[in-house]
């Protein structure tokens, strides 16, 4: 683990939120992805 300094502790949560946003538009584009195979295959 880091040591968290009150410098990190500041850019932690906005690194955080960052990396929800991230995750969460890759997890939709993947499911957006399945939904147009299973659609095409049937």
């Amino acid at each position: 683990m880091v040591a968290i300094t009150p410098h990190a502790t500041r850019i932690l949560p906005t690194m955080g939120i960052n990396m929800i946003a991230i995750g969460a538009t890759n997890e939709a584009i993947i499911v957006l992805l399945f939904i147009i195979i299973f659609l095409s295959d049937n």
